[in-house]
């Protein structure tokens, strides 16, 4: 009743959001329900097969979801079709509308270093020339009969457009602001050319793109690619000459500045584990045959305190054991689904054996009760005795025995019995042993036969496909044996060469 009033509630509030919508659902669903009707779909496709049948098992068995979902299937269609429709036709208009020619007869170059660039252009002679064109043939114009005839019915072609290039002028002027810039970046943080010992600059484009620089530096070594001093460099420092050759479209520049670097700067953290480096050596300055190392205990006379740092084997190992629990949960899932799955694989593997026991104790006279038991009572022997291990079929046999003892009737048992194994032939087993009972045993073990032979033939197709799956997977092992015979008849054939 909740979701009944609460549906009728919502309904009420999209009634109330706009007429005009609403109008428009239910055109598309009038028309959908039409359509429907006259083609008969529900009954034309079937509800025992394709979308039908899973939507009967999704409703609860009713036939009315099947004309409701090709209704709204229908509608969501005219809907879409309408809206794709009515954009197809403004594109289509946009399209065709409009000026497309090129105004002034003229394109727009791509851009100082953009690189050429290519337009895709129609070209036809203009209506009011054709009468001009045996006037031009006979003053020698370009334009042949055949040409012509191309033209006035148009073409498509495409154009190279080069891009646009920077004048003399222009270039030498790109060159000087590069060579500005140059002498503005390249020192970075240094104060001078004669101490460099920090990271220098080495820009590579220049002159907001205009402008390429390539760089060498001689003697090589002295600076790291990115323009950081290298290691190793004497304390006097060692002069460096840097080269820029300079590149502005065709016109070349070649800038040089010398510097001279030292060693690189070390930071502030750096000095510092210097000078307590220092401090105990200092220390332990004529103990090295003593047992133990001294730390300092001040530097410049402030305390020190020496700790050992944090062991992170120590968090990762408690990160670790946290995880365990839902490592555990994750694990005892994956073991259910193993079991369900083997499970699975037994039911399918015992049908015809459960199958043809039965046939040949109803063959011998037995009727389907005294069959049934036997089987089970056969089983649990085995099973006591310890010369069967657990079968799940059997198991589920001997649970339908005892709730026929308990009172059950059979027909009920033997359709629990189906629908406890999962399997849908287990559930058509149950349902063919309770329809016999009401019916009588006449023709159950020509049934049970024809059953029997039909999963015989199945188990032996799924043996055979189990097969390949393991010769698949042997493959890998047998490639990697290979691999390790070739070794040992490749190596010491080398070795010995």
């Amino acid at each position: 009743m909740r979701s009944l009033e609460s549906s009728k509630n919502r309904r009420k509030k999209k009634d109330g959001g706009g007429k005009g919508t609403r109008l428009r659902v239910d055109l598309f669903r009038n028309a959908a329900c039409r359509i429907v009707d006259c083609l008969h779909l529900e009954k034309r496709r079937g509800v025992d097969k394709g979308p039908g049948k899973d939507i009967m098992a999704l409703s609860g068995g009713r036939r009315e979801a099947v004309r409701e979902y090709y209704v709204e299937k229908i509608r969501i269609f005219l809907t879409l079709l309408a809206v794709m429709s009515a954009l197809a036709a403004g594109l289509t208009v946009c399209f065709f509308a409009g000026d497309r020619s090129v105004p002034g007869g003229r394109l727009t170059r791509p851009g100082y270093g953009e690189g050429s660039g290519s337009e895709q252009l129609n070209v036809k002679i203009e209506k009011g020339q054709y009468d001009r064109s045996e006037e031009m043939t006979q003053q020698g114009g370009s334009v042949s009969g055949k040409t012509e005839e191309i033209l006035r019915s148009g073409t498509t072609l495409s154009l190279d457009i080069p891009e646009r290039k920077y004048s003399g002028a222009q270039e030498r002027a790109l060159l000087e602001q590069a060579e500005q810039e140059i002498r503005e970046q390249l020192l970075g943080e240094n104060p001078s050319p004669d101490r460099v010992t920090k990271r220098i600059r080495l820009p590579v484009i220049l002159a907001d793109g205009a402008v390429r620089a390539q760089w060498s530096q001689m003697p090589y070594g002295i600076l790291e690619e990115d323009g950081m001093p290298a290691q190793g460099i004497p304390q006097e420092g060692t002069p460096v000459t840097l080269e820029a050759e300079l590149t502005a479209q065709s016109l070349h520049r070649t800038v040089t500045q010398v510097v001279r670097v030292y060693p690189p700067e070390k930071s502030d953290e750096l000095k510092a584990r210097d000078v307590v480096r220092q401090e105990a050596g200092a220390l332990n300055a004529g103990r090295e045959n003593e047992e133990d190392f001294l730390l300092p205990a001040q530097v410049d006379g402030r305390q020190l305190v020496w700790t050992y740092p944090y062991n992170t084997d120590l968090l990762l190992l408690a990160m670790a054991a946290l995880s365990i629990p839902f490592l555990a949960g994750a694990l005892m899932d994956q073991r259910v689904k193993e079991a369900a799955r083997m499970r699975r694989e037994q039911l399918e593997m015992d049908y015809p054996d459960l199958l043809w026991k039965m046939t040949l104790l109803i063959g011998a006279g037995m009727n389907l009760s005294s069959a049934f038991a036997r089987v089970a009572e056969d089983y649990r022997k085995e099973a006591t005795g310890g010369k069967q291990g657990r079968r799940y079929v059997y198991e589920e046999m001997l649970i339908t025995c005892h709730e026929i003892r308990d009172g059950l009737s059979e027909g009920k048992a033997y359709e629990q019995f189906g629908h406890r194994c999962g399997l849908p032939r287990y559930i058509r087993l149950g349902s063919v042993l309770s329809q016999n009972l009401r019916k009588g045993s006449r023709g159950l073990t020509e049934i049970l036969e024809q059953e029997a032979l039909a999963a015989s033939r199945e188990r032996q197709s799924q043996a055979r496909k189990l097969g390949e799956k393991a010769g698949t997977k042997l493959l890998l092992p047998m490639v990697m044996m290979l691999c390790v015979v070739f070794v040992i008849l490749i190596v010491p054939a080398f070795m010995a060469m």
